[in-house]
């Protein structure tokens, strides 16, 4: 095997794991949430509440601003998240719901349990090199997006 067929396979193998872990949470979590509006809860909840900053909430979950405006909108509409004007106007004051702090407290067990079952069989040798080797890949990628001002 050569370094670029391997590379290749990475590349693509990365891909799809994240699209099935992304259907394995909407699975998990569903009917209630999908994969990713349970890890904006989680991200805003982990934050100083009110939340202040979208660009922040951003960062942490390697997404755009846009693409978390638009998850934000639509927890909103469904009493997940209250959006109020700051005394900025430009900007959002986000604070998680009673609503979703229940719901995050009763399914606080979903996250472990998932991940024990998707990791089975991995020893933590096995994961630790994993996560060294993801990590060099994330910030390889947020370098080159700096270079490409994306």
């Amino acid at each position: 095997m050569t370094w670029n067929s391997t590379a290749e396979q990475v590349f693509g193998h990365t891909i799809l794991l994240s699209n099935r872990i992304q259907r394995l949470t909407d699975v998990t979590v569903g009917p209630d949430l999908t994969g990713k509006q349970w890890l904006t809860l989680i991200v805003l909840r982990s934050l100083e509440q009110p939340v202040t900053s979208v660009r922040q909430v951003a960062d942490i979950m390697g997404t755009s601003h846009q693409n978390v405006t638009k998850m934000v909108a639509t927890l909103a509409d469904a009493g997940w998240v209250e959006r109020r004007r700051s005394s900025d106007r430009r900007k959002w004051e986000l604070i998680v719901t009673p609503r979703a702090e229940t719901w995050l407290a009763e399914h606080a067990e979903l996250g472990e349990s998932l991940l024990r079952e998707l990791f089975d069989g991995l020893s933590l040798a096995d994961l630790a090199t994993t996560l060294a080797t993801l990590e060099r890949g994330v910030t390889q990628a947020d370098e080159m997006l700096a270079t490409r001002h994306a």
